[in-house]
């Protein structure tokens, strides 16, 4: 697609669904984005992205952004809280004219029509920032490898450049949408057409009122997934008066709410009839986006015989709008950054292109890297400072996140260019390092143990042999667990994986760095959602950048704030040792270490209802549940893990009894979670003799 197709294209998706073109989720087509509620998430992204890199140690000037395919300036108008001014840059005139109708920053947010294959329109180094994701792919290879380089030119030394791109087709193997997809049984239907239709006027549109039963075993998800694929669908097709395929794709109607097994629901469904009049054939089915039509498993479609008239004089057809997806092989990627002077921080497994494989590529620029560097003769331009690939054995992807760990830690240090150099460019280095830190693992789970420094007291270890988190070394608490045995609280751990299921909505409140908030998006998958709120602003930071690093950002809400009875500003009271047991009763008050932090309610952050909570809280427990009254209503089937600490349960003023009896009034049946991790039927004496003691409360 030549950049003259690529404008047109993008001018009509500005001109008839803007939004949902930038975040193309089904619930949202048809201009059904709340405004609000759409640059809301523009906020979060970058809010989400800059807390990373802070995490990492990864700093810029603040001083001018770009935003490169701003399309209606979701992102920024963000950047514009962050920095003093902002430049978006889109191919489309029709979307840089609603980035100006939506403006809220006016005289720092400036945009910009750019019909080029280059960023002429600016000079060398004028961006501390620059920033783009779900924009390069949807152009050819030729025009994005040259705006990648471009981003390099523009970028002053001391910035940061982000951007996303896929990297090709899914690794052999990869089952993608294997953790939303319905189960066999899940694909059965009941579609009928209330007052189907008799005739329609050719290529003018019609909406039919349909009633959509479940009459599968299995509960239609309700939809959690950021991009709505999740979703059962209602749409139709076309078909000629002998049954041959005349439009397969035409209405498309999602069950945001779901349905249960035997379930019904009255759907609207807008179609358009073909423009050439004759005996037509509408048929209705249900659809999994991106994987499958009920019919294709079995389920039974609805038709309806439609006598098309000729409609109004015609019209020239339009052609639709196109979303084109293209890839660049991410050694390619890296080539044309390290030939424009830049340097590559990581490269994360991004999963905003499924089902292709996508990264998300830090780089930066220094002094040193104005020019670009020559590279010798038959050396390997690419560089191994990457999330590992996938489809790699764990040795081999241990080995990519080791060298690209070591590359971002030597980077900090500004350790010379000639060991840089080395630690990236000879393996035999790289596997001798790995054969070390297994060796200093010796004893533990198979797989090895290993902790990567990063600078900023930042270091990278994995968790349960499985997922990558970051901790903070400075802390004494769960730090050296992790980072030893890769694992914290192993009674709360595994109860947690028998308690959490696919689909369900999880609340972890004191999330710290994101240890049961990883585990629990994993767990509850694409299909549910997971709520993660920390009061603390480092263990916030460390949080963010562990939902980043694991692709969770889609799953996991984060949100900054500590939790009570009630909207207020409160003091934290920070351990300097012990990151794990901030809190608002323990501690020194007025200590010039504490700070000030916003507390919220819970039935003002979570609109629906929940199927498990995490509540440790250092003695705010008690004030928790007098502000979640309204989703513990919601709720009745909600399974809470929470920690009954009876010292700092009489430093926050209340008495352990009392607080045991507000649990009791809501329902709960408590039992006590032993180190073992047996559940005991509870002992009300020992429990209030304390000190501290782990709960499960449950209904029945």
């Amino acid at each position: 697609m030549q950049l003259a197709e690529l404008q047109r294209n993008w001018n009509e998706f500005g001109q008839t669904d803007p939004l949902w073109s930038v975040l193309t989720d089904v619930r949202f087509k048809d201009n059904k984005w709340d405004p609000v509620a759409f640059f809301n998430t523009g906020e979060q992204e970058v809010e989400s992205v800059l807390a990373g890199l802070n995490a990492m140690g990864v700093t810029m000037p603040r001083r001018r952004a770009l935003d490169f395919g701003c399309a209606v300036g979701r992102l920024t108008q963000a950047l514009c809280r962050h920095f003093e001014r902002c430049d978006g840059v889109d191919i489309a005139p029709s979307m840089i004219e609603l980035a100006r109708k939506y403006d809220r920053f006016p005289g720092r947010c400036h945009y910009h029509l750019n019909e080029t294959d280059d960023l002429a329109l600016f000079e060398d180094s004028t961006f501390d920032f620059v920033y783009s994701r779900l924009v390069l792919q949807h152009m050819q290879p030729r025009y994005s490898k040259k705006y990648i380089a471009e981003f390099l030119r523009v970028l002053a030394p001391g910035g940061v450049a982000i951007f996303q791109i896929p990297a090709g087709p899914p690794a052999p193997g990869q089952n993608w949408g294997k953790d939303w997809a319905l189960p066999e049984a899940g694909f059965k239907a009941s579609i009928a057409i209330d007052n189907p239709p008799a005739t329609l006027e050719g290529g003018l549109p019609h909406t039919l009122q349909v009633r959509v039963t479940n009459i599968s075993s299995v509960a239609w998800p309700r939809g959690r997934h950021s991009s709505g694929r999740d979703l059962v669908v209602l749409g139709n097709h076309w078909l000629s008066a002998d049954g041959k395929l005349v439009a397969n794709d035409d209405g498309r109607t999602p069950l945001i709410d779901g349905l249960g097994p035997s379930e019904a629901a009255c759907v609207p469904l807008r179609v358009v009839a073909p423009t050439v009049p004759g005996t037509y054939v509408l048929e209705l089915d249900l659809v999994q986006e991106g994987l499958t039509w009920f019919s294709q498993k079995g389920s039974r479609t609805t038709r309806t015989k439609v006598e098309v008239r000729k409609g109004p004089a015609a019209q020239p057809e339009k052609k639709p709008p196109v979303m084109e997806m293209y890839g660049v092989p991410k050694m390619e990627v890296l080539t044309v950054v390290e030939a424009a002077g830049g340097k590559l921080v990581l490269a994360l497994d991004d999963h905003s292109a499924d089902p292709l494989l996508s990264y998300q590529y830090i780089v930066t620029k220094t002094e040193a890297q104005q020019k670009p560097r020559e590279v010798p003769a038959g050396q390997d331009t690419s560089t191994l400072a990457s999330v590992p690939a996938r489809g790699k054995s764990e040795t081999d992807e241990t080995l990519l996140l080791l060298a690209g760990l070591a590359q971002h830690a030597t980077l900090q240090a500004r350790v010379n260019e000639a060991l840089v150099r080395r630690l990236l460019g000879i393996e035999n280095l790289v596997r001798e390092t790995y054969q070390v830190v297994n060796h200093l693992g010796a004893g533990a789970p198979p797989g090895g143990r290993f902790a990567v420094y990063q600078g900023n007291n930042l270091a990278l270890t994995r968790i349960l042999n499985r997922y990558h988190m970051y901790v903070d070394t400075t802390d004494l608490s769960l730090g050296p667990h992790l980072i030893a045995q890769g694992q914290w609280e192993p009674w709360i751990t595994n109860l947690l994986a028998g308690l959490l299921r696919p689909g369900m909505t999880a609340v972890d409140i004191g999330a710290n760095f994101g240890y049961y908030t990883i585990l629990a998006g994993f767990a509850v998958g694409a299909t549910g959602k997971v709520y993660a709120l920390e009061a603390d602003p480092r263990n916030y930071e460390i949080l963010q950048l562990n939902l980043i690093v694991n692709g969770l950002l889609d799953i996991v809400q984060p949100r900054h704030c500590a939790v009570l009875d009630s909207k207020k500003r409160v003091e934290l009271h920070r351990n300097p040792t012990l990151l794990g047991c901030h809190s608002l009763f323990a501690g020194e008050r007025g200590n010039p270490k504490n700070i000030s932090v916003e507390a919220m309610p819970l039935d003002d952050i979570i609109p629906g209802s929940v199927d498990f909570m995490k509540i440790d809280a250092e003695g705010s427990e008690p004030f928790i549940f007098d502000g979640m009254r309204n989703v513990l209503k919601r709720s009745p089937q909600v399974k809470i893990v929470i920690e009954f600490n009876v010292p700092v349960l009489k430093l926050a003023g209340v008495e352990p009894a009392s607080f045991l009896r507000k649990i009791q009034g809501h329902g709960f049946k408590v039992s006590i979670i032993t180190r073992e991790g047996h559940l005991e039927p509870l002992n009300e004496r020992k429990l209030l003799d304390g000190p501290l003691y782990d709960l499960l409360l449950t209904r029945s």
